[in-house]
């Protein structure tokens, strides 16, 4: 983790938890680099982002992170317009959702050990693989696509866009959410996330 200066041994203790069973979770995630940031917008816990290179960085908000206590108050003051989430953990599964569908357009795209890059990018862009997770879980629901069903269901943010919906489902820790479930059903079967 780089720019760790400042934040609290008990708070990195609890972030290397979080990713340990997230690595577990997720098996084969790579994340190039992960760093403290202070330039975040005040309500955002962590965002992940893929250059030109293919290369992955998850950004964590130093000023929501630093100290256990601030954990705490993360934990107990959820944001409104995302899905319901109760521990830090929830928030960066969150994260390693568009990890995972990062490498899932890598690995689609790429022919004996050569990657199109051009054509991983603009599918990440496209959210086209986070298209095919959110179509075949609202199918299995019989529930059509529309703002007021993803907003409803999952959340306000996750009306942003596929990618989105499906990290904000299957973060969501409701366990008689229909969609979110169907989420994280379809995740497992077509990507082999394990929650």
């Amino acid at each position: 983790m780089e720019n760790h200066k400042g934040i609290e041994r008990q708070a990195l203790q609890e972030i290397d938890i979080a990713f340990n069973t997230l690595k577990k979770e997720f098996k084969g995630v790579r994340i190039d680099k992960i760093l403290f940031s202070n330039s975040m917008k005040l309500n955002r816990i962590a965002s992940v982002t893929i250059d030109g290179n293919l290369k992955i960085t998850l950004k964590l908000n130093k000023n929501m992170l630093s100290t256990i206590s601030d954990i705490r108050i993360l934990e107990n003051n959820p944001i409104k317009s995302i899905s319901p989430k109760e521990k830090l953990i929830d928030y960066l599964r969150h994260e390693f959702v568009h990890i995972k569908e990062y490498q899932i357009a890598i690995e689609k795209n790429t022919s004996n050990g050569i990657i199109d890059v051009e054509k991983a990018l603009d599918e990440i862009k496209q959210s086209k693989y986070a298209t095919e997770i959110i179509d075949e879980a609202l199918n299995s629901c019989g529930l059509q696509r529309n703002y007021d069903i993803i907003n409803y269901k999952i959340s306000e943010y996750a009306c942003l866009n596929d990618s989105e919906a499906i990290a904000e489902g299957y973060s969501n820790i409701e366990e008689d959410n229909e969609l979110c479930n169907a989420i994280k059903r379809t995740l497992k079967k077509k990507w082999g996330v394990n929650l």
